[in-house]
């Protein structure tokens, strides 16, 4: 029997939830039913090398920046050459030109997901997903609150639309490693109390209100240390807001790194203090390591983490509020082991890659089944 060919289109691999997400679908299809490649508009990304070691083929188009015409005419000459049976686009770029290709290479289903709460796009924006959405079989929203905010954007609701959460193999999260060197190399003392966050260093993320929160925190937690662990354009603006406000032996810029869940199994708990997000994954991966999750009450991340059962829900931008529960689970060891705990439990029940990859390929299924045509 012929496998599926499915072939999924973003931007590149490099860190973010919608590419880990796309890197977790591409894996997790079962081999004798689909054939999976992903094809990254502009370079591979650091993270392609993990699809390659499992035998999963990355092509990269070299897009040009703004409207590269030729982008269309290359992404129907892989979905031609490869005998694609379904095309899965991801984030505005590769929606807006993956669906454009997909249904003039006459590709037999499409679907495309919404990763995020866009609130910077335009009514032109706006205007061309609904326009698209009539070209599209299928948009999956990763959580609630991004398929409100759409709804009410495009008008592009169930059941066309529908709501599927995304999932992290929580297996892998787990390593039991000793976290003595790791501390030791990331220059934090054996008895600090670590309150990570991770994310990209753009201003979305809000990590000028975390720096402010943890000043605040260190004032009645003198052991805690704050841990920043991603990169971006506001890098230098965070090293100069950290000189500047003393707190050097507070908090860490720990750049990109590969060892994710021995950082969050070394962390005493996870903030993340977004002014947007959709469903993020970084929340999904603290969790399945027991660990509570202080978050902004923004997007999807009431989805994930329960109030005061998991974790603490905070208002964006203020710096105050987001430190007054970092200290209440610092300050009480037990709070926060049951907590964590909690976590643990329900990203296990609800967020797992399996479930993802389970509702994602019946979605598959049902658009592909003879008789089905394109809506």
């Amino acid at each position: 029997m012929k496998p599926t060919n499915v072939l999924y289109v973003i931007w590149a691999l490099e860190t973010g939830g919608a590419e880990q997400v796309v890197i977790a679908l591409a894996r997790g299809l079962p081999r004798h039913k689909y054939r999976a490649t992903v094809c990254c508009l502009n370079w591979e990304g650091k993270l392609a090398a993990r699809l390659k070691s499992d035998g999963i083929s990355v092509i990269s188009l070299g897009k040009k920046p703004g409207l590269d015409h030729a982008i269309v005419p290359k992404l129907m000459d892989v979905m031609r050459e490869r005998q694609i049976d379904l095309v899965h686009t991801h984030l505005w770029t590769s929606n807006f030109w993956g669906r454009i290709a997909a249904r003039l290479a006459g590709v037999k289903a499409v679907v495309a997901t919404e990763h995020n709460v866009d609130v910077w796009k335009s009514r032109w924006h706006f205007a061309v997903d609904k326009l698209l959405a009539r070209a599209t079989d299928r948009v999956i929203y990763v959580s609630d609150t991004v398929q409100n905010f759409y709804l009410s954007k495009t008008g592009v609701g169930s059941p066309k639309g529908l709501r599927i959460h995304n999932g992290i193999d929580t297996e892998s999260l787990v390593t039991g490693a000793d976290g003595g060197p790791l501390r030791a190399e990331l220059g934090i003392d054996p008895g600090a109390q670590v309150v990570t966050t991770i994310g990209r260093l753009v201003p979305q993320k809000g990590h000028r209100i975390f720096v402010e929160a943890m000043r605040q925190v260190r004032a009645e937690c003198p052991r805690a240390v704050g841990l920043i662990v991603g990169d971006g354009e506001c890098r230098a603006d965070l090293e100069r807001q950290i000189r500047e406000s003393g707190l050097e032996d507070t908090v860490i810029l720990a750049g990109l790194r590969s060892d994710v869940p021995a950082i969050l199994e070394t962390s005493d708990l996870f903030v993340l203090s977004s002014y947007r997000e959709g469903f993020p994954i970084s929340i999904l991966e603290a969790m399945a390591v027991g660990r509570p999750c202080v978050v902004t009450d923004v997007g999807g991340n009431r989805e994930g983490v329960v109030d005061a059962e998991t974790g603490y829900l905070s208002q964006p931008g203020d710096p105050a509020e987001l430190a007054r529960p970092i200290v209440r689970l610092l300050q009480d060891d037990e709070l926060r082991r049951t907590m964590g705990q909690a976590a643990q439990r329900r990203v296990n029940q609800l967020f797992s890659v399996d479930a993802m990859v389970e509702q994602t390929t019946s979605l598959y299924e049902e658009l592909l089944a003879p008789g089905n045509p394109p809506e």
